[in-house]
């Protein structure tokens, strides 16, 4: 195990962790990727914010193959966990817990004074946790029309989608007990 402060220099290494991504899975489902779908962006803040010490990735490794990585960006003297995958081949070793001591180690010995895991509710986080912060969604729309489009499109769509969600709940065999 060990933490690429400068990721822009390690050779294939975005590669390699969106071949992870690509298996990675929530609730036993494969999730979609986001490092696979933009590798042009990732290159590029590998590339710029890399160099300037903002960025770091923890990657444990068994000889030239990964196994599991988490990306973190360099706050002032925060830490904020973005994202991370492993290798399910290598489940086993719970890659995603071995990297996390490594990053806190990593951050105390630099001067970091917070690691914050940033969104999501995973009970991994909360036995790390002191404290949460809740995360709020804000859209915005103007008075042009393509806006107000958009607006109109989203919503039904998000109330179209919530009556699917009730109806399939209460489909459910479970529904209610």
């Amino acid at each position: 195990m060990r933490i690429v402060e400068q990721p822009h220099e390690e050779p294939g290494l975005l590669q390699k962790m969106i071949s992870i991504e690509a298996q990675k899975r929530v609730g036993g489902k494969l999730t979609s990727p986001f490092l696979g779908r933009y590798p042009e962006a990732f290159s590029s803040l590998f590339s710029t914010l890399g160099q300037r010490g903002w960025l770091a990735v923890g990657v444990m490794e068994m000889r030239e193959r990964l196994l599991g990585w988490e990306l973190v960006f360099r706050c002032g003297r925060k830490l904020w966990s973005y994202q991370g995958a492993y290798d399910h081949e290598f489940a086993r070793l719970s890659p995603g817990t071995m990297l996390l001591p490594a990053f806190i180690d990593f951050g105390f010995s630099r001067g970091f004074t917070e690691y914050d895991f940033l969104s999501g509710e995973e009970s991994y986080k909360l036995k790390w946790a002191t404290g949460f912060h809740r995360t709020y969604r804000l859209l915005l729309w103007n008075q042009r029309w393509i806006s107000t489009l958009c607006a109109f499109a989203y919503l039904k769509l998000r109330a179209r989608q919530q009556a699917q969600n009730q109806l399939s709940s209460m489909d459910d065999p479970m529904h209610g007990q």
